[in-house]
């Protein structure tokens, strides 16, 4: 066939202009059409509404658009905390809607598959649900969510043919799958452009269809970086490794819960679910095994497993809320013992969205809190109420810290196990809940 969508960058910026809506591909350094948004930047190219769940850093990812003060409204469900803090969004010049993630995902896949919106529960109870219309459904709530389209959208592909088929392999899928379907005007960057006919049908991820043109591309070096030593971290992540069991599927959040996977054996029978497209992810890599194309939660480099399968963020959050894991685990600021969790919003300190927590709090089996004992100013972590917006409500079975592990219990917390060497009066002094201490500890 003819056909050729591959254009310079400066022909791909000419279909860019000024007020327009743009989704930007991409999660962490995975899946980010650089070149163009450098080429965005040095345009100037402002009053854009910006819809992407990858706003990072002010030097990486679309975050170079908000801190160079080109966006004045962005639509996602986390920015860093640089991004937070960059004068634009605290000034009030770019407005910022927060979604939850999965939410985020599924918005922009009924916008592509053509779709006024759809019915969701993740967001009850929570700031999320206001203002917005709630549709009772065979006696369950649901919120209204509007599907979301886009003028133009951005997207990096490890290689096109000139049809536009695309190949995104790994965790590269993310975003950037439903985005070409949902934008007018899809680019996409490929690091390598090949002849029609060279890929095979079956490992095309986005058909050329939905792609209007191809740009090439320079892949980004590997964000490697060593973990984070802490002996408090390590001590949680140890001790969540023991209640995991062979065959179940468990989410790990930013943090602490990524640690768990270098406590459990190689082929122990535990499948780890990271939220922006796989099952099977591993431990941090941190030599030259190093790729940005597979990276976890936190957007560190990660192996994968014997078994390991990879998928869009739209496929992801659709296994969450369909009650396809067992667990998952967060991260928290507070937990308390009624079995509420809050991990997204520090009031007045930090607020950067909630990423994809409350997806995982509504659709996971059940939820295990990660947590330090208490704050930096000594305070208690673990409460009879949280005192922070919630992430989710009654949904916590277990609260782990780096001092014991605690069940969730009608209303009351059970000291299940003790770090060694702390003794149960020091855990109960520091903690504020009611818990109560099996005969097993006297």
């Amino acid at each position: 066939m003819n056909i050729n969508k591959e254009i310079t960058l400066e022909e791909a910026l000419d279909h860019i202009h000024e007020g327009m809506t743009l989704m930007v591909g991409g999660f962490g350094l995975s899946g980010v059409a650089e070149r163009m948004l450098d080429g965005i930047v040095e345009r100037g190219i402002g009053e854009l509404k910006t819809i992407s769940n990858s706003h990072s850093s002010a030097g990486f990812g679309a975050g170079k658009l908000i801190h160079s003060g080109l966006v004045r409204e962005h639509t996602g469900s986390i920015v860093s905390p640089s991004t937070a803090n960059c004068e634009y969004l605290k000034s009030g010049f770019t407005k910022l809607h927060l979604l939850p993630q999965g939410t985020l995902a599924e918005a922009i896949r009924a916008g592509g598959a053509g779709l006024g919106g759809f019915l969701t529960p993740v967001g009850l109870g929570t700031f999320v649900e206001e203002a917005k219309p709630i549709v009772e459904m065979d006696g369950k709530r649901y919120i209204l969510e509007r599907a979301l389209t886009a003028d133009v959208a951005l997207v990096h592909a490890a290689k096109a043919d000139r049809m536009g088929n695309l190949v995104l392999p790994r965790l590269t899928k993310n975003f950037c799958v439903a985005m070409c379907m949902a934008a007018g005007y899809a680019i996409a960057e490929a690091d390598e452009i090949v002849e029609t006919g060279e890929i095979d049908p079956d490992e095309v991820d986005v058909p050329g269809c939905c792609v209007s043109a191809l740009v090439r591309s320079s892949k980004l070096p590997p964000r490697v970086r060593e973990p984070r030593e802490n002996e408090a971290r390590d001590s949680i992540a140890r001790r969540i490794a023991k209640l995991l069991k062979p065959g179940e599927t468990v989410n790990l959040g930013v943090g602490i819960p990524t640690l768990i996977p270098k406590y459990l054996p190689d082929g122990c029978g535990v499948m780890f679910h990271t939220e922006n497209g796989a099952i099977g992810n591993g431990e941090f890599l941190c030599d030259a095994a190093a790729d940005n194309d597979c990276i976890d939660a936190g957007g560190v480099p990660v192996g994968l497993y014997k078994g390991a399968s990879c998928f869009d963020s739209a496929m992801s959050f659709a296994l969450v809320r369909g009650g396809h894991l067992d667990y998952t685990v967060l991260g928290a600021y507070q937990a308390d013992q009624e079995g509420n969790i809050a991990n997204w919003c520090v009031p007045g300190v930090r607020d950067t969205g909630m990423g994809g927590a409350m997806d995982l709090v509504y659709g996971a089996g059940a939820v295990i809190a990660a947590l330090t004992q208490q704050d930096k100013a000594g305070n208690p972590k673990v409460l009879k109420r949280c005192s922070f917006p919630l992430t989710g409500a009654g949904c916590v079975k277990y609260i782990v810290t780096e001092l014991a592990t605690f069940e969730v219990a009608d209303g009351h917390l059970v000291l299940l196990e003790t770090e060694e060497g702390v003794s149960v009066e020091e855990v109960l002094a520091k903690t504020d809940a009611d818990v109560v201490v099996p005969v097993a500890f006297s």
